[in-house]
């Protein structure tokens, strides 16, 4: 069986590549898997280290070229998890006729994880609902996700007029579920975000120590948007016990860094650091996830439109213990004494939904 993905697997993003890597690997047991390289001209500016890429401010245009020593290497490590670690079926492209010529020669396409459905992002790129697809070739999303931002009209006509094409909907939301059932669209599952088909071995076997000198004991500092609250809570838990801090950004803003900052790391390097950090401070879904796979002692506080996925996992791990005010005042979940039932049973009613939908008849 020949299956292509289509994600944000170009993205210069952790989760994005991670959440990829995962997805494809789980699924090469039903045949070959590749990624439709397809990247919209918009999103490849936004990754790009050319700073006249995106025709903005000249102030932001020196900040950008004054950054480009400290991106370099970070955007090169995850030029070689894609290359090396994803197998794709073309050459990244925005050519449309050439991403209809390959996935109408796939068995199934799986669309998803990330939010490929959220019209900000894609700028309304029919081909993330699954527009120029054959009725002959199957069509199932993945842990698919609408974001925060759509408008609600026009995400309406996007609903209405392709999902009912799909042969199964998933989503990674309760709330992308609702959406779609107000549109007419029934029959949708909540699926575990695809980081949680593998398990902890595999991730162990990915992970690499970043080249940067790192002490034994450390905690980990990893904010996707810029929170005092966060930066605050992460200083003190280092003053605290005496543990230096040490950040990371997918783009190696340092904008959004503190204390020690790091800037050679890749995705793989970013699994050694969690799985290895005393503490991780973060408001970012994917931290919290692989710091749960490594059952970590976490820091969280989240923005307004992220913070609801990691609450929802919150609300799954929950046990009596987990959360805790410690000596010096501040609020851990500890993992490791968090409830994983729940989580186990997402996962298994994960596999089987993948199962069901593209290999029913294999036992």
């Amino acid at each position: 069986m020949n299956l292509e993905i289509v994600t944000f697997h170009f993205a210069n993003n952790y989760g994005a590549v991670l959440q990829a890597y995962a997805l494809q690997a789980h699924l090469s047991q039903y045949g070959n898997v590749e990624f439709l390289s397809y990247e919209p001209e918009h999103l490849r500016k936004l990754y790009s280290l050319n700073p006249f890429s995106c025709g903005i401010h000249p102030r932001e245009i020196v900040r950008r070229a004054r950054a480009i020593p400290y991106k370099r290497k970070q955007f090169e490590l995850f030029s070689n998890f894609r290359k090396n670690d994803l197998r794709c079926a073309n050459s990244d492209t925005s050519d449309i006729d050439l991403a209809k010529n390959i996935i109408n020669k796939a068995d199934a396409v799986i669309y998803g994880s990330d939010q490929i459905w959220n019209l900000g992002i894609t700028n309304s790129d029919s081909i993330y609902f699954g527009d120029y697809v054959d009725k002959t070739v199957k069509k199932i999303a993945y842990a698919a996700s609408f974001g925060a931002d759509n408008d609600p009209n026009s995400i309406s006509q996007f609903v209405k007029k392709y999902l009912n094409t799909f042969d199964a909907l998933s989503v990674r939301e309760q709330s992308g579920v609702k959406l779609l059932s107000d549109n007419g669209v029934s029959n949708a599952d909540v699926v575990c975000d695809p980081v949680f088909l593998l398990d902890e071995d595999c991730w162990i076997n990915i992970a690499r120590k970043p080249v940067e000198n790192i002490p034994e004991i450390y905690i980990l500092y990893y904010a996707l948007r810029k929170d005092e609250k966060l930066i605050r809570a992460a200083k003190k838990v280092g003053k605290d016990y005496g543990i230096p801090v040490f950040s990371i950004h997918p783009n190696g803003d340092r904008s959004f860094m503190i204390e020690n900052q790091l800037h050679k790391i890749g995705p793989k390097e970013f699994v050694w650091l969690i799985k290895n950090a005393a503490y991780i401070c973060t408001n970012s879904f994917h931290a919290v996830a692989f710091s749960s796979i490594f059952k970590k002692k976490v820091v969280f506080h989240g923005y307004e439109n992220g913070k609801g996925r990691v609450e929802s996992l919150l609300s799954i791990l929950k046990s009596p213990e987990f959360f805790y005010k410690d000596e010096k005042g501040n609020d851990i979940f500890d993992l490791e004494k968090a409830e994983y039932k729940g989580l186990k049973e997402l996962k298994q009613q994960s596999i089987r939904y993948l199962k069901d939908n593209i290999a029913p008849d294999n036992g």
